[in-house]
């Protein structure tokens, strides 16, 4: 090694590259890995098309990015630092990407990739009136609107509906489904009134929908039914509301009308209305009024949450209008927690796995929010968000999510998340660690089944390296077939990162192994896959491919 040129115990600039490139060629001759990028934090939803991240990583380094739209190179600095403008996926129906980032040093193995998810969201939410319902004559001076809102890509982060300037309550719902409930929304008497609910995500992507209404003028001699009490109330799912819902016919001078037909209809979930407050009751009721024009059912909710979801209609014949009830169903208590999404990855020791371990949390239907979630690292020795142990409340939609670093050896590790009182088992999450070793190539294999579990022999396999460079020449590919038993292998791939799959089953031409049956070309559908290859190891897939029979062979 070079000695100080100074005299003063300083190693000048010349010196500090030579220890640097000395380094990276050591690395180099014993497998070591470079070091991962670390990630600035960044926006999860945005309403561009490209978006830059920032973040650091070793000095003699590139950073490769591979995305929608394919591999770009970013340099890093002297400082360690770098900055990556990445393109996002294009406008379409799928507008969510995941972004890999791997350090590249100049000599030396690639980093293990991390990945972030990132959603180009221009897409407006949907927003749907349900009641009243267009065309409706009502008598009041004001009406609630109930409807259903949704939002495929931002969610609910954000997300306000207002009707006519009125401020609706949101509640979310299962998946990118929920409701909204504007009480008290004015009406203009002798006119059609256009009623207009808006929806706005956090981007400030609009929708609205719009129906129109009329309040009637009421003589003093005709007759009217109105809301008299029970409107807006709540309860947990299944349950019976506190108080009876209660209407009214009386004339327009303010006579009640007695001894005239009142039906009740749930409208909306599967509630059911009744005379008594023990009986189990029916979607459909029909009742009297008494002596001063009153008409009383008692209301059991039906099994969805939601705000105003639940809806009830009293009408007669007798009368102009309708008295429409709206109640809202609260979720019961938590009783079991479920995997959402990210389980059975694979990854490099050591790394971060690309898709997050989140859980949902319910009532056996409905999302249940603000539970507090444990997750807990049982095997393996890895970390939920850099410890072994941590809690995270469940969102408004019931889900719950920790990121999770592969243990430091090879094997199964396995993470349980689990609420206070889970009357249930935990979920349970297993992730594969594979260790890097210098003296193996990187290799990837994988099996090949119909839904029978019989090998398909023939299916074309593809692996692709990422996506194409952008602006150069196209990505590495590998291709194969699956042998008799259904296995199929690539040997000494030149690459290690995202990569994707992609399993032709339409040149399949035999099932069953040894013993078994040839079958027609065509008669397997085709899959695609996504991956990440650590070098220098033996990658497969979790799970053998599944390909569904689309004919039945002649035996």
């Amino acid at each position: 090694m070079r000695g100080d040129a100074s005299g003063d115990g300083r190693i000048d600039i010349v010196d500090a590259l030579f220890i640097a490139q000395f380094t990276a060629g050591l690395r180099h001759s014993l497998g070591v890995a470079a070091q991962t990028p670390v990630l600035d934090p960044h926006q999860p939803v945005i309403g561009t098309d490209s978006l830059t991240v920032t973040g650091r990583a070793q000095a003699d380094s590139t950073i490769e990015v591979s995305g929608p739209n394919g591999m770009l190179e970013v340099p890093v600095t002297v400082a360690g630092t770098f900055a990556a403008d990445v393109p996002l996926a294009p406008q379409g129906i799928n507008r969510v990407s995941q972004i890999f980032f791997a350090s590249v040093p100049q000599c030396g193995s690639r980093s293990a990739p991390v990945a972030i998810t990132v959603t180009n969201d221009s897409q407006a939410p949907t927003v749907f009136i349900d009641s009243p319902a267009s065309g409706a004559q009502i008598t009041t001076a004001s009406v609630a609107v109930a409807g259903r809102i949704g939002d495929t890509l931002s969610g609910f982060m954000g997300l306000t509906v207002t009707v006519n300037g009125v401020a609706a309550i949101v509640d979310s719902g299962i998946g990118s489904n929920g409701t909204f409930l504007a009480l008290d929304v004015p009406l203009a008497l002798g006119a059609a009134t256009e009623i207009v609910a808006t929806a706005i995500d956090a981007l400030g992507n609009a929708a609205t929908d719009t129906v129109t209404v009329s309040r009637a003028e009421v003589t003093p001699d005709a007759s009217l039914i109105e809301i008299v009490s029970g409107n807006d109330q709540s309860a947990p799912v299944g349950a019976q509301l506190a108080q009876p819902i209660v209407a009214r016919i009386r004339t327009g001078g303010g006579t009640p009308v007695a001894n005239v037909p009142v039906r009740f209809t749930v409208q909306r979930s599967d509630g059911r209305v009744s005379s008594d407050a023990t009986a189990e009751g029916a979607l459909t009721i029909d009742l009297e009024t008494d002596a001063d024009g009153l008409a009383r059912a008692f209301w059991r909710l039906g099994s969805d949450s939601g705000c105003g979801n639940n809806r009830v209609e009293a009408t007669s014949p007798d009368a102009l209008g309708a008295a429409s009830f709206v109640a809202s169903g609260q979720p019961g208590p938590p009783v079991q927690i479920n995997i959402a999404s990210g389980n059975n990855q694979r990854g490099e020791s050591g790394a971060r796995l690309s898709l997050p371990l989140k859980v949902w949390v319910h009532d056996g239907r409905n999302q249940v929010a603000n539970v507090p979630v444990t997750f807990t690292v049982a095997e393996g020795g890895g970390q939920v968000n850099g410890a072994s142990t941590i809690v995270r409340d469940a969102d408004a939609t019931g889900h719950a999510e920790v990121s999770f670093t592969v243990g430091p050896g090879g094997g199964a590790n396995v993470v349980e998340a689990a609420f206070p009182g889970n009357p249930g088992l935990p979920a349970v999450f297993i992730a594969t660690g594979i260790s890097r070793d210098a003296a193996k190539p990187t290799t990837f294999s994988g099996l090949v089944l119909d839904n029978t579990n019989q090998p398909i022999q023939g299916a074309e396999v593809t692996l692709v390296a990422g996506a194409a460079r952008l602006f150069s020449s196209a990505p590495n590919s590998f291709d194969t077939t699956s042998d008799l038993d259904g296995v199929f292998r690539f040997e000494n791939i030149d690459f290690s990162g995202p990569a994707s799959l992609f399993v032709d089953g339409l040149m399949a031409f035999h099932v069953g192994g040894a013993g078994g049956t040839d079958v027609p070309r065509g008669s397997f559908p085709s899959l695609h896959f996504e991956t990440v290859l650590v070098a220098n190891a033996e990658n497969s897939l979790p799970m053998p491919v599944l390909l569904l029979l689309r004919y039945s062979p002649k035996r």
